[in-house]
């Protein structure tokens, strides 16, 4: 395959240890990165993203069952979209690529396509799960799909991209997405100030309340550099204004937790014994269940031979800790995670 793109190739990624892989991430930004610095992504934060570029992690884990699959089916997929789109030349891409523009712009793509009309473009491969259909309508593609492959287009200077996705494995999905230079504008900008002024300045982004930032956070500062307890951090006073809104929020998270469950207990009222119901000419459903418990003691009773098969003794640490409390604080240990409060 000899493709001529106005763009960078700088290696190619199926030759790479994970160690390696990282270290070329490490050098610019990535199509999976763009969402996260555009605040578009739901699983990513900037933080997160600094933290990866700044500090990588190889992991040595089994995969998630869903990258795994991802994995698995994406030559699948690609030839899927090879027989429905015959007219069309479509390749896989095994390197990574760096804009000629924009040299902190990185692009590793599933495919490149040949269009006979139109000249290159971008293939992108998504295996995804049911609970994501309603993100997709007939044309309509979630946010940071857009992003990514605005992101991909400039990278490589091409003018469009076709997203081929399987949803819930058995729904096969096409979405065209045109270059379009005001989106792409934006991105640019967005992420040069983010490479400027944060991984080049060695700058962290502000948290943004996500659940991958406090991940970040938690990360970033490691138990063997805490500091003692009563030694206490003198803050600016103007930190007040943001233990004031702690607390407003704080307050408001119980008003709304008693208020949703006066509401919810409302509509069990109304459930009474059904566990099923349905308001007029809706879809969705209002459940309240009846849930079972696994009964151990039961399986002792009844099949004792399988209930010692599965019995595995465990320390009792309050039992420990109460009769030897001195002992036990031997054995603290920092796991690693830390708690928040502010009274």
């Amino acid at each position: 395959m000899n493709i001529k793109l106005d763009a960078i190739k700088i290696v190619n990624v199926s030759d790479l240890t994970g160690e390696q892989w990282l270290e070329y991430r490490q050098s610019g930004i990535g199509g999976s990165d763009a969402a996260a610095i555009a605040g578009v992504n739901k699983y990513k934060s900037k933080l997160g993203v600094f933290l990866d570029k700044k500090n990588p992690v190889v992991s040595y884990e089994s995969p998630s069952e869903a990258a795994e699959m991802g994995h698995i089916m994406e030559p699948v997929i690609r030839e899927v979209f090879k027989k429905r789109n015959p007219h069309l030349k479509v390749y896989q891409s095994h390197f990574m690529w760096r804009s000629a523009k924009y040299p902190f712009m990185l692009a590793n793509v599933d495919g490149l396509i040949k269009d006979p009309q139109k000249g290159w473009g971008v293939l992108e491969i998504k295996n995804m799960s049911e609970y994501r259909l309603k993100e997709f309508g007939e044309e309509e593609i979630p946010i940071e799909f857009i992003i990514q492959g605005s992101h991909y287009m400039e990278t490589l200077n091409l003018d469009f991209c076709i997203y081929a996705v399987f949803i819930g494995g058995n729904k096969y999905r096409e979405f065209h997405l045109k270059r379009d230079d005001s989106v792409i504008e934006a991105l640019v900008q967005i992420e040069e100030d983010f490479w400027l002024n944060h991984i080049l300045a060695d700058v962290a982004p502000d948290p943004d309340g996500s659940e991958s930032s406090g991940q970040a956070l938690a990360s970033m500062y490691d138990p063997k550099d805490k500091k003692a307890k009563d030694e206490v951090l003198e803050l600016p006073a103007d930190t007040k204004e943001l233990t004031q809104a702690y607390e407003y929020y704080n307050e408001q998270e119980a008003e709304m937790k008693k208020k949703k469950d006066e509401v919810k207990q409302q509509l069990q009222a109304m459930l009474g014994a059904h566990q099923t119901a349905q308001v007029e000419g809706e879809e969705k459903k209002i459940r309240w269940t009846f849930s079972k418990s696994f009964k151990g003691d039961l399986l002792k009773e009844k099949e004792p031979a399988l209930y010692a098969q599965f019995l595995k003794p465990t320390l009792d640490a309050a039992a420990f800790k109460k009769a030897y409390p001195s002992k036990y604080k031997e054995f603290m240990v920092d796991s690693g995670k830390r708690t928040f409060n502010y009274k």
